[in-house]
């Protein structure tokens, strides 16, 4: 399945595509998250990802982001790094839509 366009938060990234065997894809791109306010304690961001497809398909990605102002490094320490999420997807016949089965952070 071959991407059509990406956009986050409703704006359009430039996307590499990084193989496509097997019947699954990766896809690569990055998001300039500079102009966004750092959130305040307990609180988090709602960041919209909206993958569209050729032949009209559609995956809408939901996910919670924590931002910290630029000069805060402690929280780099913090945790465990996420370095991507792999997404397992299905479309069921008749459906414009993308349906997430699995998902697994690593």
């Amino acid at each position: 399945m071959c991407y059509r366009s990406v956009s986050v938060q409703g704006t359009g990234v430039s996307v590499t595509d990084q193989s496509q065997e097997n019947g699954s894809s990766t896809y690569s791109f990055g998001w300039d998250s500079t102009k966004v306010d750092a959130n305040k304690k307990k609180d988090r961001t709602k960041v919209q990802l909206m993958l569209q497809f050729q032949g009209g398909l559609t995956c809408v990605i939901p996910l919670q982001v924590k931002f910290y102002n630029k000069e805060d490094t402690q929280h780099l320490t913090w945790g465990t790094p996420l370095h991507h999420i792999d997404y397992e997807c299905v479309v069921k016949p008749g459906q414009t839509y993308v349906d997430i089965v699995k998902t697994i952070f690593r």
